[in-house]
């Protein structure tokens, strides 16, 4: 995720837009998934979404989502092309 991706989440969480912010994560998941350190952040902020929604449980799945699986499910898509997003 870019600096400018970070920004555009916070703000969105900020002014409490669920749509909005739900469709952005969904796509910054797709665009991030082959990037193991990108599909970490964007995991990160998903946790911080959750937070914000007070989702604890939600948290909780991202954060092993994010720290235990997903660089090396990025890492599986980028070296064998093999991704739930064709």
């Amino acid at each position: 995720m870019t600096a400018a991706e970070e920004r555009r989440v916070d703000s969105l969480i900020a002014v409490g837009s669920h749509r909005e912010l739900d469709a952005l994560m969904q796509a910054l998941h797709v665009a991030h998934h082959a990037d193991p350190l990108g599909h970490v952040r964007v995991h990160r902020a998903w946790i911080r979404v959750h937070l914000a929604r007070r989702a604890f449980a939600k948290v909780l799945g991202h954060l092993l989502a994010g720290y235990l699986v997903a660089a090396p499910a990025s890492l599986l898509q980028k070296h064998t092309g093999l991704s739930a997003f064709r």
